[in-house]
């Protein structure tokens, strides 16, 4: 898969924050809000809900 940004906006300061461990021992909540400070958010259930079926 192969996604583009453009223009990046904050998408490249969010991936140097992932890749320095920004989002370790977070809450979901925590996450959430990290994701709003760089203008995307998270929809549908999580990956793992999934599974369950």
């Amino acid at each position: 898969m192969i996604i583009t940004f453009q223009p990046a906006g904050k998408m490249e300061a969010f991936f140097m924050a992932i890749s320095e461990g920004a989002m370790k021992g977070k809450s979901e909540k925590e996450q959430d809000d990290f994701r709003e400070l760089h203008d995307f958010k998270r929809v549908g259930p999580p990956i793992d809900y999934f599974k369950k079926f």
